[in-house]
């Protein structure tokens, strides 16, 4: 497989000349090319299953986590690392033409959503954003019917498999629907994906009272973890409530980076502070370092502003700021080698 570079996100930020403080914008609204997250792959993997052997799965011959194969190819079988590997493999399959029809049409969609969208696409196949088919998800993104009830009805559509309403379809549209509404996560955090249903109780122990069940393919965010006996437990927010999960049935979900491939970072935020505008990214495996590009107000191209030599450092403070609006992204490197930003 060849390695990816996959290109930096933009965050823009804007400076008002009557208020003192800097005010940000996170992104802007127009159509940006994503791949799947490592979380959106633990959800795929979650709703279609490991199997070690080749099976019929009603239009084709499938094998690990739902990949197409010949009858004969994997005579012994696959392992779950492999599997997971060739999963990974064939997914930008189906990330382009997803992407294809979001930029035809200049839809913007935050990770989250993309990352439902790829699991709908993986299932149904990348023929359902085709202008021929004119579905309803499709349908309903360009006109901007994005709210629950549309998305929730849209993907509800698509339950059925050989002209049979599947209950596993139905409740992995629901999770997709979920997923799609969740919070956009910024890489700072601890974010896992439940691999069954799990329990949730007031404290880090099946002792502890218990308040409610996540399910399977549900994303949780960690803030505090703890090991009681051989178990690890994880605090967290569901609902308002401060609850905690045992994390021995969640696989860990927000590192993005993908072997030994050097990839561009995740610029999630851009702050006011005291005299100027804080950036914030995601630590990239493989990386030396990190290059902050700016675009000043009246500029036309970027300019290298900060070159940090640490794979640790994840933040810059930019004070040579006045009115105007301003622009960056931000790239990791090691040595020669560079994340290119498309």
């Amino acid at each position: 497989m060849k390695k990816r570079i996959l290109s930096a996100i933009l965050s823009l930020a804007i400076i008002f000349g009557i208020v003192p403080a800097f005010s940000v914008l996170a992104e802007e609204k127009g159509y940006v090319k994503r791949s799947i997250s490592e979380l959106g792959v633990n959800f795929i993997e979650a709703y279609e299953g490991y199997f070690q052997y080749a099976y019929w799965d009603y239009s084709q011959y499938t094998i690990g986590y739902g990949t197409r194969c010949e009858k004969d190819e994997y005579p012994a079988g696959i392992s779950e690392p492999a599997a997971h590997a060739l999963l990974k493999k064939v997914l930008p399959n189906y990330e382009s033409p997803l992407n294809t029809f979001l930029k035809k049409y200049d839809i913007f969609i935050t990770q989250n959503q993309f990352d439902a969208l790829v699991s709908l696409t993986y299932n149904m196949g990348g023929s359902i954003w085709s202008d021929s088919r004119d579905t309803t998800i499709a349908r309903y993104l360009k006109q901007g019917k994005t709210d629950y009830k549309n998305i929730s009805y849209a993907l509800g559509l698509w339950v059925n498999a050989g002209g049979v309403k599947l209950p596993g379809l139905v409740e992995r549209r629901k999770a997709e629907t979920e997923l799609f509404f969740t919070e956009d996560f910024s890489f700072d955090k601890e974010v896992y994906m439940v691999n069954s249903s799990v329990n949730l109780r007031t404290g880090p122990g099946t002792s502890y009272s218990y308040v409610s069940a996540l399910k399977k393919g549900q994303p949780v965010v960690v803030t505090e973890k703890r090991y009681i006996g051989k178990r690890v437990w994880g605090k967290t927010v569901v609902n308002d409530k401060t609850c905690w999960v045992c994390l021995d049935y969640a696989k860990y979900a927000n590192d993005q980076s993908t072997s030994s491939d050097l990839i561009s970072t995740c610029l999630y935020k851009t702050e006011n502070v005291d005299g100027g505008i804080k950036l914030s990214w995601k630590k990239v495996n493989g990386a030396t370092g990190y290059k902050v590009y700016k675009k000043a107000p009246n500029e036309s191209a970027y300019l290298l502003i900060k070159k940090t030599t640490k794979q640790t450092t994840v933040s810059y403070t930019d004070t040579d700021v006045s009115q105007g609006q301003y622009k960056y992204y931000v790239i990791a490197y090691n040595g020669e080698k560079e994340a290119k930003r498309k």
